[in-house]
């Protein structure tokens, strides 16, 4: 379920995805394992490009309108199958002070695992420039962890990665 509020200027909404790569969407979700810990987000960046694995490039914090891709990589343990549920709320602030918020809810389905969310528009469209911030948040809008804080300035961007996520497919 994708969920996408603009305050103003509705042709400026963004989407947020997170797909299972089982359905080669454009957000992987690469999970693995067992545990019997409580739920915890251990580590989490923001990268330009994921490899096929689910692997995140190095962290940035500065992107282009013409970059290929801004992802946000975390890393999480304790979850309990079927009933622990994340948000990931992406926020957005232009030059005109107008504030854009997506959000994503998915309920988590192995213990442990990694997760990577592609924050923008469509496939093929920049971000807006602006100051950004995405975080995760768990039931009742519990923060785990602070934001994370990226900004998005004009420009050509750089090169698509040579192991870029795979393309999502129709149907």
């Amino acid at each position: 379920m994708t969920h996408a509020t603009r305050h103003s200027n509705p042709g400026a909404v963004y989407r947020l995805a997170l797909l299972a790569a089982a359905t080669c969407g454009p957000l992987l979700l690469v999970l693995a394992g067992c545990g019997g810990a409580q739920f915890g987000i251990t580590a989490r960046r923001i990268v330009g490009s994921v490899d096929k694995r689910g692997q995140p490039g190095p962290e940035k914090t500065t992107f282009a309108t013409g970059d290929p891709g801004v992802y946000l990589w975390f890393k999480y343990q304790g979850a309990s199958p079927g009933s622990t549920a994340i948000t990931v709320r992406m926020t957005h602030k232009g030059a005109d002070g107008v504030e854009t918020t997506a959000e994503l809810a998915r309920d988590l389905t192995k213990p442990q695992g990694t997760v990577v969310c592609a924050l923008g528009p469509p496939q093929g469209e920049g971000l807006a420039p602006g100051d950004y911030t995405a975080e995760i948040l768990g039931p009742g809008n519990t923060a785990f962890g602070p934001k994370t804080a990226f900004t998005v300035s004009e420009g050509p961007g750089e090169a698509a990665p040579a192991e870029a996520p795979p393309t999502p497919k129709a149907g």
